[in-house]
């Protein structure tokens, strides 16, 4: 299955994308257990190579590090501003990768390249003139056999208007078109007249989200030989869309209803030809809320699964993807301190965009731990505490600054692949999706972790695993990623590592 994750801002529409399954089941957590040595051809069947004996879940990682495989240093542009404010670089640094059958394909700012997965040896480079803009996103393609993809670019800082089809095989760019320069020149009722920042891949047709003509609509585009044409009109307000893990529908969360009265929903627009089935009022979902005031996203592996939040409470919700009724919901108190049972996941600051889902249910990032929900019971599936874990270079005192995310899942949905990040250092561990307890960690080597230790996006592939820098930083911390030292360690956008073989 192909991946595809990027850390990017978005500047129009509160939009999250995406769409990908996993698996999961009973609380536990750390790797103290006893657990029994895994049958060998497990790993083979995951890509993904594990230690015969599970590591301890307390302390520092004690096995080998990831193996560098390839590396790209930050561009001088980046390197001059490394430093500045979040909001300074939030338009500029963009980063992501995916991978296909044979070429692993990342960008990071203007850079968009193949890479040998083996190797780690650059194949080629596309030939994009953004001028002083980024990459904003690439296709999101879910079979690894694709021919070509789709980058959306910016060229000055103004928006994302440049939109290219390039050949995986070598990068040459097969057509390339200016979105604004296409919308004067066709002032239609349906043109595309300003695109999001995300690219959605259903199948291995690429859409972009839009505004409809010069009307409030938002429309989805399909990329047909280089250029949008509208497949169909989602609403206005589109807050958030994403397909279900469990149907063919997109779910679309909307600001208002068909009918033009200012109520939240989410509708189910079945695929492929984005026909209407279902619509769910916001106060049908979380009763006791106003429909006319809503703020939600749907997880981007699943958009069945809704976060809202209003200040004072939190909730998450399931529908069904065929009927748009609700399966259950979960609502509490705003606030760190607020006390939640042991048997429910904690929805302080829940990033909804960090969720995967599993089986139907969600795997999400808690307080320094990891856990598995399952609506259908309304009780936790297990929960992965993270509390005695420990990152090379963050003192024991200040073992709270660590986060802990889940990032994504082996090929066979076997295996949760997450991150510890620090100020500045990284590991990555795997969970097994079942039980939640930690089958594997590999800490980033030191001499290749800036510019990736600050929650990077992750993308596996065959043998090895992506590391992108995330130039968007929300763990807190003032500055994006850590200036060259006074050592002159070099800064990284990307890094291709492989599993080590020690057993």
């Amino acid at each position: 299955m192909l991946a595809q994750a990027s850390s990017t801002s978005r500047a129009r529409w509160w939009v999250v994308l995406t769409g990908a399954a996993l698996v999961l089941a009973g609380c536990s957590g750390g790797g103290d257990d006893g657990s029994e040595a895994r049958d060998k051809k497990d790993d083979t069947a995951s890509s993904i190579i594990l230690p015969s004996t599970p590591p301890s879940a307390r302390g520092l990682a004690t096995g080998p590090a990831l193996e560098p495989v390839g590396l790209v240093k930050a561009s001088d542009q980046l390197d001059d501003q490394v430093g500045q404010s979040v909001q300074a670089l939030a338009a500029e640094g963009r980063s992501g990768a995916l991978v296909t059958d044979d070429v692993v394909v990342a960008y990071s700012v203007a850079n968009v390249s193949g890479y040998d997965p083996k190797t780690g040896k650059t194949l080629w480079t596309a030939k994009l003139d953004m001028g002083t803009g980024t990459t904003c996103s690439l296709s999101q393609p879910e079979t690894a056999d694709v021919k070509t993809f789709t980058v959306l670019y910016d060229t000055d800082g103004a928006g994302c208007e440049g939109l290219a089809t390039v050949s995986v095989a070598d990068g040459k760019v097969l057509t390339d078109v200016d979105l604004g320069q296409l919308a004067a020149e066709d002032d239609t009722e349906q043109a595309l007249y300003s695109a999001d920042d995300d690219i959605v891949t259903i199948g291995k047709t690429d859409h972009l989200l839009g505004q409809v003509g010069r009307s409030e609509d938002v429309g989805m585009y399909a990329v047909d030989d280089g250029k949008p044409v509208l497949k169909a009109v989602l609403g206005t307000d589109v807050k958030s869309v994403s397909p279900a893990a469990a149907a063919p529908v997109l779910v679309v969360a909307t600001g208002d209803d068909a009918d033009g009265d200012s109520a939240c929903t989410i509708s189910g627009f079945a695929l492929p030809a984005f026909e209407k089935s279902w619509t769910t009022r916001f106060s049908s979902v979380f009763p006791g809320r106003s429909s006319s005031d809503c703020l939600m996203s749907l997880s981007p592996h699943d958009g069945t699964w809704i976060y809202a939040e209003d200040g004072v409470r939190n909730s998450i919700a399931q529908l069904d993807a065929t009927t748009g009724k609700v399966i259950g919901s979960v609502t509490q108190a705003d606030g760190v301190d607020q006390e939640v049972p042991a048997d429910q996941p904690s929805l302080y600051a829940l990033e909804n965009d960090q969720t995967l889902a599993v089986d139907g249910d969600l795997v999400m990032p808690q307080v320094r731990s990891i856990a598995r929900y399952s609506m259908t019971s309304g009780k936790l599936v297990w929960r992965f505490d993270a509390a005695e874990l420990l990152v090379d270079g963050v003192p024991d005192g200040d073992r709270y600054r660590v986060v802990v995310r889940p990032k994504s899942l082996t090929s066979d949905g076997r295996y949760v692949i997450a991150t510890a990040s620090g100020q500045s250092s990284v590991e990555v561990f795997a969970l097994d999706a079942k039980t939640g307890a930690v089958v594997g960690r590999w800490p980033v080597p030191e001499k290749y972790r800036t510019g990736l230790t600050l929650d990077p996006v992750v993308v596996p592939f065959p043998g090895g695993i992506a590391l992108t820098r995330n130039f968007v930083d929300d763990l807190g911390a003032e500055l994006v990623g850590e200036a060259p030292g006074a050592d002159g360690a070099d800064v990284y956008d990307i890094g291709l590592f492989s599993w080590p073989k020690q057993r």
